[in-house]
């Protein structure tokens, strides 16, 4: 399809699921050869969206995103813990797994912007063909949007195929409300935190054991008492750009801004920490942070970045 048919599209149409009828349909989900026992042969599709006003020319609109080259997902099986990559390169999901629960924990984009997706899906036991339908993902500054539609029809041959469809990842609010003034900005050039600006370990950092203490300060305009805090941390995959893993702490309600990690992490392994602020049943965003640097022969830029350690 060319550039013009998808701008097409994308003014002609409202919603993403209507935009389904402009894009390519993965190919059958029947295996060509014959499956390791107790696999099935899955299949989803993936559009990642550009959210570009200057492109697109106006607010809430959006258009699909063709460098797929540039973006890969890191995938975990929550039965055997184990991770593996999918580069998206046409838009199409295709395994060979056994049954159980897997998640989309996050993305990678070509080394310059990463982001948690926390997508889902199921294999059922005995399936031999399984299709998940299309999983919509826009991304601004790491918070996704995320919409699944049933696609399943479309391709002829997914009609013998299990429906198993994506599930959109739960709301970490849990009775809370956000408030988007829990946060604040602060500016250290190159980079720039959102949320929290991190004093230990700050990003990038080698700590020196596997059960290290964070620290970090809050940012906004009021701070008074009554501010208490969530953090996250998660292991980091490459997939092959770095991205969320499995989430192995989640603690909520901190009282001062500082955690003692009390399970030791795993060694040689890369990080990625959040905090939010917090007070009483509203919370804030996520932390984060962006960073650009400009040369005259090199330019270099980061956007919704997380914290990040390595250990030892």
């Amino acid at each position: 399809m060319t550039a013009n048919s998808w701008m097409s599209c994308a003014l002609a149409l409202a919603t993403a699921s209507a935009l389904s009828s402009c894009l390519p349909r993965p190919p059958s989900l029947l295996p060509e050869v014959a499956l390791p026992a107790g696999e099935a042969a899955v299949q989803g599709h993936v559009i990642v969206w550009s959210e570009d006003k200057a492109v697109i020319g106006g607010p809430g609109q959006r258009i699909p995103v063709t460098a797929w080259d540039l973006f890969s997902l890191a995938v975990v099986s929550e039965t055997t813990s184990q991770t593996f990559g999918q580069r998206l390169t046409d838009g199409t999901l295709s395994w060979h797994l056994p049954p159980g629960r897997y998640t989309i924990t996050g993305f990678d984009r070509a080394g310059r912007q990463s982001g948690r997706v926390g997508a889902s899906f199921e294999v059922p036991s005995g399936a031999a063909a399984v299709c998940l339908g299309t999983l919509h993902l826009a991304f601004q500054s790491s918070r996704p949007w995320i919409e699944v539609e049933d696609t399943c029809d479309v391709d002829g041959s997914a009609a013998s195929a299990t429906r198993a469809l994506f599930r959109p990842p739960e709301s970490e609010l849990a009775g809370a409300r956000f408030d988007p003034t829990l946060t604040g900005k602060l500016k250290i050039a190159p980079l720039v935190f959102w949320g929290v600006r991190p004093l230990s370990p700050m990003s990038g950092e080698r700590v020196a054991t596997l059960a290290p203490n964070l620290k970090w300060e809050p940012l906004g305009e009021d701070l008074s008492q009554g501010l208490s805090y969530d953090i996250r941390i998660f292991r980091m995959v490459e997939v092959p750009g770095w991205t969320w893993g499995p989430l192995v702490v989640a603690r909520d309600g901190l009282t001062e801004p500082t955690f003692q990690v009390e399970e030791p992490l795993t060694p040689r392994s890369k990080y990625a920490w959040f905090v939010r602020q917090r007070r009483g049943d509203r919370v804030g965003p996520w932390s984060y942070h962006d960073s650009r640097v400009i040369l005259i022969l090199y330019n270099s830029w980061t956007q919704g970045a997380p914290l990040e350690f390595w250990t030892p």
